[in-house]
């Protein structure tokens, strides 16, 4: 934990240094699934593990609701909370965001102003033409590669989990041995050095995940507080850096804590599950933000419609979860 808070020390930009870690640990960990997958799992057992991402069926008898909405909580990243990730694009350039400034790191970043101001571009044609090449960039980063990487990235690990679990002789998976559940199955099978690459894996997806979530945290906090208080920005010099590293240097603390207080799975699925709790709210933001915007910029009408669907969609889990939580006993059973 206290290494995250290091690694976004440093750099020109924090967006940057994010972008050039992410990439590779993402392409060491996404090559090394797909390859060590492809050659495990038979390609018989591929079929219909993919099939069952289209195939309709009831949520099995006596399934774990904690469980059931943890893995809602997953998905619930796509449902607006991805609204997070805008102050990025904003660091990088895109769109209006040039205009803005960006969250420069402490170290090698100089000072940088961020504005408290919004920029939204005047309603002509040539702006709406503009925008719409914009957001073609935007579509193919969140469909092209967030979606499908995704998909293939919460695939692998389910096939190849699955079909270790099924071999002969082993142990069935529990939240006790679920971490490292993988790398133990790996390691009897093939050796110290797949064992050693599952473990390997399995930490820099959590560390890589936890660097995004750290910043994310502390960015959209750091940047509430810059639209909102103008005048406290003043009081830092212009300056966002004093507020976004004690936010994440405080964030960090309160992490080392809550990791000791569960066996690891158990934080995995109340953070999962906490997940819900903002989709409920986010979608409904962004609804209001994006009638704000001009109109070449809205969104569709049935835009709205799956905004609203998935409100009620991650509302119901998390409210099934907490009633769990606080009774002991969830309003819907499977």
């Amino acid at each position: 934990m206290l290494t995250t808070f290091c690694f976004l020390l440093f750099g020109r930009k924090i967006e940057r240094m994010l972008e050039l870690f992410q990439g590779v640990v993402l392409t060491f960990v996404f090559v090394g699934l797909i390859v060590v997958t492809a050659t495990v799992v038979p390609v018989s057992y591929w079929a219909p593990a993919l099939l069952s991402l289209i195939t309709p069926a009831r949520i099995p008898k006596g399934a774990d609701v904690s469980l059931l909405s943890a893995l809602a909580g997953f998905t619930a990243l796509a449902s607006g909370l991805n609204y997070m990730i805008t102050g990025l694009y904003r660091d990088k350039g895109y769109g209006m965001g040039h205009k803005a400034g960006y969250l420069a790191s402490l170290f090698g970043g100089g000072r940088k102003e961020l504005s408290p101001h919004s920029y939204i571009f005047p309603e002509d044609a040539k702006n709406a033409s503009c925008w719409k090449r914009w957001f073609r960039y935007l579509l193919i980063d969140q469909w092209g590669i967030f979606f499908t990487g995704s998909i293939v990235g919460m695939m692998a690990p389910c096939i190849l989990v699955g079909y270790l679990a099924h071999q002969p002789g082993a142990a069935p998976p529990a939240n006790e041995s679920m971490i490292v559940y993988c790398a133990v199955q790996l390691g009897k099978r093939y050796g110290y050095l797949m064992f050693g690459w599952a473990l390997l894996t399995g930490f820099l997806l959590l560390y890589k995940a936890q660097i995004g979530i750290l910043d994310l945290l502390a960015r959209n906090l750091t940047d509430a507080v810059v639209a909102a208080g103008p005048r406290f920005l003043r009081r830092l010099g212009a300056d966002p850096r004093p507020l976004y590293y004690s936010s994440l240097f405080l964030l960090v603390i309160v992490i080392i804590v809550l990791i000791n207080t569960s066996p690891p799975v158990d934080v995995i699925i109340n953070s999962a599950n906490l997940t819900n709790l903002a989709a409920l709210i986010f979608p409904a933001v962004l609804i209001y933000l994006n009638r704000q915007l001009p109109r070449p910029a809205r969104i569709t009408w049935w835009s709205y419609l799956a905004l609203a669907a998935n409100i009620v969609f991650f509302g119901f889990f998390f409210v099934n979860f907490f009633v769990l939580r606080l009774t002991g006993s969830p309003l819907v059973r499977f």
